[in-house]
């Protein structure tokens, strides 16, 4: 086996809290999606709003600080990116591809660029920005491309400037991508870009820091762009917006784009020449109108099983026992005023491929499940209740999937966890839903092993795509110390550089791949808690000793009967909607409480009025300053617990100090739960390994004058380690 690619830190590493330890069993939390391939692209307002900067009270500086750091543990904590939108290129795992994050003070537009994945941080990565800041004037559009490396010299370990700044303005009929009119003709390094743009960079994650100043008057023209001081952002309204994030993950290019257009075909496709018409950009927004939206993420989605006597975990598909698919998203809209709104009439709907990579877009291989795929209960997103606290609604499948007997055959050990895609759409109008995302994949499934840990997996481009095709496959490690050792091996595959191989599969006909991962030998600090059906009937609950600023992992299983009904509840609960008027639940109903009835909650310091959270089947949080204490209880009504029987459910407590390698893939972990509702990925103080797989299109695309292969993003899998030695 060939040892995986590890993140190597740029930040001071600290003491290591995970020990090495001997190696004997490991438990495998697989809630990365095995190989879900990327969601399908789904209209919507593409809207990105960029709030007005706060920071954290008594903390600092309320802007972003521009030094490539996102509020970054050295030299000094800066938490200048509170409450930015944060937009996720998610793949199903906890390991995003990317993410980018932007807001606003009187005098600035402020942008960061966080990149997964990389195969080494160099020429061949890059960003393109553009903006229309006068709705209907092409004249006054702004293009900005950033190669923030140079090939083949690797950057000091602190902060540095980007290696070119190109500037364009005025895309009348797209004239700006033909570089023989002046129109096509860029300044390079302008002072108003060059000199706020930092960037920093791992072995294979880089980050990159943009500071925009905003001006009253428009661009200079193209012959006088070059004296152009900022961008005429206009303060109501919206205004044309997209970007391009350029990433070289091995043998290959793929794109990053918001709204999803990347370069336009034909010929060597390059930023600055194959840029989308105005009519594929999506619209940002300093304020003034109704902003922000609903969103979710990949462990938002679960299974129920609620008739189940006996545990069924949520990440499996039962073959004897009914299912119900669920989502909970999350509401942060706020209208004109920037005052919090609901959001009205979202409904969801579900679907399931094989296990493996199983192709993207239209040519995938996901299908409606069987009975229920699409909700249609016009659920209300609730507004956030508290800063600790999401706004929230549980929206399950509906009717329940009773498998057949064909399907028990089908979905039968070791078919019985799936890929699940779940897609969100609202027909409301007074006011619109916004979606800052519509569709998320997860794949769902637990496993337990003695280490190294085997398991095949599939990979396909879709069956009904009528050419073979060939992959690109690229395995990373994450979340352990920094001389820790991973050792990874995908057998069927061609391996050609470490952590990178190859494979051809036919077409209609999914390849088979083994896979071997042996973690490191580390010792994650565990503890194991009971949560009886009755935990939070006296309001008191199950206390757990925790320290401000460490992160936990819940991962929890069990059953218990919520009602006399036989209505039975996982972790995740149970949706009783004639429940709605037997409030107050524990979980605030404007937390989503009274449709998660006998769901495992928590609450800081055993606050459950204003400082209740969700935790349901698996969670990760972050102690929030001044917090000595987590209380699990049961959400329900004081007479909905007389109702309760049973064994009630098993808790495994991970908790960890936040070193600075589990920030590498997600900045957000370093800032203050207490200052904004933070959706903390899930197991992202657990070791993890992520497989990627990328399917060659045939197209070429240019980036900095380095030619290669259009990689298309088929898909992720891997494996969460929760349990390592005994």
């Amino acid at each position: 086996m060939t040892p995986a690619t590890h993140l190597a830190s740029t930040l001071r590493p600290t003491a290591a809290r995970l020990t090495k330890a001997a190696a004997v069993a490991a438990i495998v939390l697989a809630t990365t999606a095995p190989a879900c391939p990327p969601p399908p692209a789904v209209a919507s307002p593409n809207l990105l709003c960029f709030p007005q900067a706060t920071g954290v009270p008594n903390v600092g500086a309320a802007s972003p600080l521009i030094d490539g750091r996102l509020s970054g543990l050295t030299p000094t904590p800066e938490f200048g990116w509170t409450s930015s939108f944060r937009y996720t290129f998610g793949n199903g795992t906890m390991v995003p591809d990317a993410a980018v994050q932007g807001i606003r003070d009187a005098s600035n537009l402020y942008l960061s660029f966080e990149v997964n994945g990389a195969s080494s941080p160099d020429i061949k990565d890059g960003v393109l920005i553009v903006f229309r800041p006068t709705n209907g004037v092409p004249a006054n559009d702004r293009r900005i491309f950033i190669a923030p490396f140079q090939q083949g010299i690797a950057l000091p370990a602190g902060p540095q400037p980007p290696t070119t700044v190109q500037y364009w303005v005025d895309s009348t009929g797209d004239a700006w991508n033909n570089p023989s009119v002046a129109a096509g003709q860029a300044v390079s390094s302008p002072a108003f870009l060059q000199n706020n743009i930092k960037v920093q960079q791992s072995l294979t994650t880089w980050w990159m820091e943009v500071k925009i100043p905003i001006v009253a008057g428009g661009t200079n023209g193209i012959a006088n762009k070059g004296m152009d001081t900022g961008i005429n952002f206009p303060p109501n309204g919206d205004f044309g917006f997209y970007f391009d994030i350029l990433d070289h993950p091995a043998m290959g290019y793929i794109e990053h784009a918001w709204p999803g257009q990347g370069l336009t075909v034909g010929g060597i496709a390059a930023p600055g020449t194959n840029t989308p018409s105005s009519g594929s950009w999506g619209r940002g927004s300093l304020g003034g109108i109704q902003c922000n939206g609903v969103s979710f993420a990949w462990d938002d989605i679960e299974i129920q099983h609620p008739q189940s006597v006996n545990a069924v975990p949520p990440d499996v598909i039962s073959v004897n026992q009914a299912n119900r698919f669920t989502v909970t998203p999350h509401n942060a809209t706020v209208n004109a005023a920037g005052t919090f709104i609901e959001a009205l009439d979202v409904d969801a709907t579900f679907k399931i491929a094989n296990f493996g990579i199983s192709g993207a877009g239209n040519l995938g291989d996901f299908a409606n499940i069987p009975t229920g795929a699409q909700t249609n209960g016009n659920y209300t997103v609730p507004v956030p209740p508290s800063n600790f606290v999401q706004g929230s609604v549980l929206i399950p499948s509906s009717p329940d999937w009773s498998l057949n007997g064909p399907q028990q055959m089908q979905y039968a050990v070791p078919n019985d966890h799936q890929c699940v895609l779940v897609e969100l759409n609202s027909n409301a109008t007074t006011p619109k839903t916004i979606f800052l995302n519509q569709s998320v994949t997860r794949n769902m499934d637990f496993r337990t092993t003695m280490s190294p840990y085997r398991e095949a997996v599939q990979i396909s481009a879709g069956r009904k795509r009528t050419e073979d095709s060939d992959f690109v496959l690229v395995t990373r490690s994450y979340n352990t110390p920094l001389d820790a050792k991973w050792s990874i091996a995908l057998e069927g595959a061609q391996q050609v550089s470490p952590g990178v191989y190859t494979l051809r599969v036919k077409a209609g006909s999914p390849g088979r791949i083994g896979t071997t991962t042996e973690p490191p030998a580390v010792a994650i600090p565990s503890q194991e808690i009971r949560v009886p059906p009755n935990a939070g009937a006296d309001g008191r609950g199950v206390p757990i000793q925790v320290r401000s600023g460490d992160l936990i992992t819940l991962i929890l299983e069990g059953s218990m009967q919520v009602r006399g009904d036989k209505t039975f509840a996982g972790p995740g609960g149970a949706v009783i909607k004639a429940d709605r008027e037997l409030r107050p639940a524990l979980l605030a109903p404007r937390a989503g409480g009274f449709n998660n009835v006998g769901a495992v909650i928590g609450a800081w310091n055993g606050d459950f009025k204003e400082k209740a959270v969700m935790i349901g089947g698996a969670r990760t949080l972050k102690v929030p300053t001044g917090v000595e204490s987590l209380v699990l209880a049961i959400n329900d009504t004081q007479a909905g617990f007389r109702e309760h029987t049973g064994e009630g459910f098993r808790a495994q407590v991970i908790a960890t100090p936040l070193e600075p390698y589990m920030a590498l893939t997600d900045s957000t972990i370093l800032r203050k739960p207490s200052a904004e509702p933070l959706h903390i990925q899930l197991g992202a103080n657990l070791p993890t390994m992520v497989t990627c797989g990328y399917r060659k299109t045939g197209r070429k695309i240019s980036v900095n004058g380095v030619v290669d292969d259009l990689l298309e993003k088929g898909g992720c899998f891997g494996y969460q380690f929760n349990r390592i030695g005994r």
